[in-house]
């Protein structure tokens, strides 16, 4: 794996439905990366290779998930995509997970879906103080302003912390379902395509290959994008999996 690959990670997915609004972009940019991205906005030459895509674009949702007002305040989902395949090679869907997990929490992946467990036990702690001498309720001044307010604040907390456990055990499911529904294991290309194609109602190979070699020309990658190769990919991955894109 190239260098590259870890500096964008994305978890795409459909939850159910052919509507825009069944798709959720999740990425983890590293700082450097969204540098390249905002030069890359503000460069002529992609700017009208994107145009050229939106464009393309004529239902309300899908302009908004693809021109960034859906995805702000992360960077465009278009550009995003972009300068993920100039950079990224292939990205396995388990450093994928792992890469969202250590860059958004510091933690692996591994280490985010025991958290919830870790919590819980937290709270039956708490609780166990709260309901002795220790508690630490029994130090808030009876007299000051809304002293009740607060105590009770501590008594609950155990029960928020639950629920908040239990809210993070089902958003890790829900990346699970997001990363494996539509790609499994896949990269960015694979992502943009699907995306234009079904955003557009078209492939539109020759409109992504000027969109990938205009971003690799501003970002100093090497180019050679073109929509043969991209129609051939596209249809060794339909060959592969059928369902996919």
């Amino acid at each position: 794996m190239r260098n590259g690959a870890r500096k964008v990670h994305f978890l795409l997915g459909r939850l159910g439905g052919e509507i825009p609004d069944s798709f959720s972009l999740q990425p983890a940019v590293s700082s450097e990366m969204r540098e390249k991205i905002a030069l890359l906005e503000q460069n002529q030459q992609y700017a009208s290779a994107r145009k050229a895509i939106l464009d393309c674009v004529t239902e309300p949702g899908w302009r908004a998930v693809m021109d960034g007002r859906a995805t702000h305040p992360d960077p465009d989902l278009l550009t995003t995509l972009a300068c993920a395949t100039v950079f990224s090679g292939h990205l396995s869907r388990k450093t994928s997970l792992n890469s969202v997990a250590v860059e958004e929490t510091g933690k692996t992946w591994k280490a985010v879906g025991e958290f919830p467990n870790r919590v819980e036990a937290i709270a039956r702690e708490m609780e166990k103080v709260n309901g002795g001498l220790l508690a630490p309720e029994n130090q808030i001044n009876a007299k000051a302003p809304d002293a009740e307010r607060f105590r009770q604040s501590f008594r609950d907390l155990p029960s928020m912390l639950r629920v908040w456990a239990k809210a993070l055990r089902e958003r890790i499911k829900a990346i699970r379902r997001l990363d494996a529904a539509v790609f499994r294991d896949s990269n960015p290309r694979d992502y943009l395509q699907f995306l234009v194609k079904n955003s557009t109602g078209k492939p539109n190979d020759r409109l992504v290959a000027n969109l990938l070699n205009a971003a690799a020309g501003m970002l100093g990658k090497p180019d050679g994008f073109d929509s043969t190769s991209l129609a051939k990919a596209r249809l060794r991955r339909r060959r592969k999996s059928p369902d996919q894109i």
